[in-house]
């Protein structure tokens, strides 16, 4: 563990592809960056250096499994991306939500490629959630809405016990989809409950409202059809 100023090091590995041609020494790191009120974290930074060639540019490899960015000022900004594999399927997720004291807009999906019977067929799914108040009755002021789709992706509904902790239903009911979690765990855990899977959609539909600002409700609709 290093620190440079606003630099902090994590951790610096290396490791080896003797497999590749040419072969290389891959330099391995994590750490974070933070400076007035912007901190930025990056997560399994790989640099593949060729062993042989280790002059030729072209030849070296950068890779990146994921990063996360906050900033707060007028407004508040988080963000992050990862990259992991699940069944041998590398996904690559992403989250990001804009929040002030009267709004938040955040997004998240992912994306995968799968090869089946030697094709290529893309695994997708995106979610946004708006929280603001809408308008409305006092019996039913909307402050929220939420909507999105997927398409070769499964969706594993929790049980009635941990609904409040499905990221999609935090996503409406808190604004945020990673509010008290580490953004890159919350993408892992986005990541177990919503898989690629060929012939599985799923659509979504998401409502946030109150009543004489005494009772809130969410409610969240998933419609989900293809093969069991």
């Amino acid at each position: 563990q290093l620190s440079f100023g606003p630099l902090y090091i994590e951790d610096v590995g290396l490791g080896g592809e003797g497999d590749r041609q040419p072969p290389r020494l891959d330099f391995i790191s994590s750490g974070n960056f933070e400076i007035s009120g912007f901190k930025a974290a990056m997560q399994g930074l790989r640099v593949g250096v060729p062993v042989t060639y280790p002059t030729d540019w072209s030849q070296y490899t950068i890779d990146l499994d994921g990063f996360a960015i906050d900033y707060t000022g007028g407004v508040k900004i988080d963000g992050g991306f990862l990259k992991d594999e699940i069944d041998g399927i590398v996904n690559y997720t992403g989250v990001g939500i804009v929040s002030s004291a009267k709004f938040s807009l955040g997004a998240l999906g992912s994306y995968a490629q799968i090869v089946i019977e030697g094709q290529d067929s893309t695994s997708m799914f995106i979610f946004g959630v708006l929280n603001a108040p809408l308008g409305g009755v006092p019996a039913f002021f909307i402050e929220g809405i939420a909507a999105g789709f997927a398409y070769n992706r499964s969706l594993d509904i929790p049980g009635i016990e941990d609904v409040a902790d499905f990221p999609l239903v935090k996503g409406v009911a808190e604004g945020s989809f990673t509010e008290g979690e580490d953004p890159m765990d919350a993408l892992i855990k986005l990541n177990s409950v919503i898989k690629p899977q060929i012939g599985n959609y799923w659509f979504a539909a998401g409502l946030k409202f109150s009543s004489y600002q005494l009772i809130d409700t969410t409610a969240l609709l998933f419609l989900s059809f293809g093969k069991d």
